[in-house]
């Protein structure tokens, strides 16, 4: 099996844990919005709610996904269930605090921005509410398609990486960009996926992506929270390894 089928199976798999998650990731990015309009009062859980609907997704993405590209390395052996859930725990533990408050923020800056808008317009603070609160499914529907499949995608390449870590024998990585006319790219965009394409550093260390102003932003795996928001945000690039 080539890499490019490696790949489209990563893709397909990605796509079919996303329809399993966007209806339980826009049913809370609802509730939330809802509860800062005041339509609801369930303030104290509604974090704790968004880390349990991540922390199933981001285990879902790492179990399901994780060994994908890692295939000729493991050589026809199964990367355990076991460990996949402990990378995925490893995921929760590393960046789920800061990708819940980052979704939390969005959200509470996108409320605020919307009245703001309306009563500028010459609403009433009640009649942006309710223009708002009329406006969550449509608002919800393209933020929560964004959010999972940014977030399988983070996971994803996670777990593999972090196979790859854990392999016995010395690994380097290749940068595989999906090239289409949505891959980021210099100069029409701020970062260049496209120039990243083929690759190749050491597993241990990090990728430098190009950007606009020059200087190249660290990232581990495509999809590193630690990047910017522009770089990860619905990126679909991967990984592939071979022995070093």
């Amino acid at each position: 099996m080539a890499v490019e089928d490696d790949v489209k199976k990563l893709l397909a798999t990605q796509d079919e844990i996303a329809e399993q998650f966007r209806t339980p990731v826009e049913e809370q990015l609802a509730r939330h919005m809802e509860s800062l309009l005041g339509v609801s009062t369930d303030h104290g859980i509604l974090r704790e709610q968004t880390v349990r609907v991540l922390a199933d997704l981001w285990d879902e993405a790492s179990i399901n996904t994780g060994a994908i590209m890692l295939r000729d390395i493991l050589d026809g052996r199964k990367a355990e269930a076991d460990q996949l859930a402990r990378i995925a725990l490893e995921y929760l533990h590393n960046y789920g605090l800061s990708r819940v408050t980052k979704i939390v923020d969005t959200t509470v800056e996108q409320v605020r921005a919307a009245l703001i808008r309306d009563m500028t317009q010459g609403y009433s603070r009640e009649e942006a509410i309710r223009n708002l609160a009329n406006a969550i499914p449509q608002l919800t529907e393209l933020r929560a398609r964004v959010i999972v499949e940014t977030e399988i995608h983070s996971a994803s390449q996670f777990a593999s990486q972090q196979l790859a870590i854990r392999s016995a024998a010395p690994l380097t990585k290749t940068w595989f960009s999906v090239t289409d006319d949505r891959t980021r790219r210099l100069p029409r965009d701020s970062f260049g996926h496209l120039q990243m394409h083929g690759t190749t550093v050491p597993v241990t260390l990090s990728f430098r992506v190009p950007t606009a102003s020059g200087i190249g932003e660290p990232l581990m795996f495509p999809g590193d929270p630690n990047g910017s928001a522009g770089n990860i945000i619905n990126c679909r690039c991967t990984q592939t390894y071979e022995r070093a």
